[in-house]
């Protein structure tokens, strides 16, 4: 079936493997729940094999998606965002050239003092040693200060790459700002 290049599944759960039939998926994006209940219905363990796919975007929670064997090259990017944050975070097993991450929550200014930045720090650690072969991150310019601490402790920094190259910082009206590895204390090798 080649009808389309992009793709949208809502809720995934179960057997997604019908997805593979799209051979010429170049983007698709995955959005889950909101909230997840003890009664969710996971994705199942199965194989997606999209040889062509590009992009991958993730949106909230995805329960089961660790278990998804991802038949794919190097993806040019995977978009995570999230809505809440959750004690256990589901990671799709890709890897990509550049990761984008962001949580689109709301909350209280004490609330972010008290436990939502802890989270963030906690699901930034995680995202950068599960993907730290990308060459490229991308965050909110809102967390510039947090990201730039979280990569010079010794776990983050020894799981990161000599793949890394930059990460840029989006503000909220679309103004980037790139840090170059070098200046994050990362050597290129060749």
């Amino acid at each position: 079936m080649a009808l389309s290049d992009r793709f949208v599944l809502r809720y995934p759960r179960g057997d997604i493997s019908l997805l593979s039939s799209f051979t010429n998926l170049h983007t698709l994006k995955l959005e889950g729940e909101k909230h997840v209940t003890s009664s969710h219905y996971p994705a199942q363990q199965t194989t997606l094999s999209l040889r062509r796919l590009k992009r991958l975007c993730v949106q909230w929670i995805i329960v089961g998606i660790q278990d998804i064997q991802f038949d794919i090259p190097k993806l040019e990017c995977l978009d995570i965002a999230y809505w809440k944050l959750q004690k256990e975070t589901y990671y799709a097993r890709v890897q990509t050239k550049q990761l984008s991450w962001r949580y689109k929550g709301m909350f209280t200014e004490d609330e972010w003092k008290d436990k939502i930045q802890k989270a963030i720090q906690s699901e930034l650690r995680s995202v950068l040693i599960q993907y730290h072969n990308t060459s490229h991150f991308r965050f909110p310019s809102t967390s510039k200060e947090m990201v730039l601490k979280i990569f010079q402790e010794p776990t983050v920094n020894a799981a990161l790459s000599a793949a890394l190259r930059a990460v840029t910082f989006e503000g909220p009206l679309g103004d980037m700002e790139t840090v170059a590895a070098q200046d994050l204390g990362y050597q290129k090798t060749t």
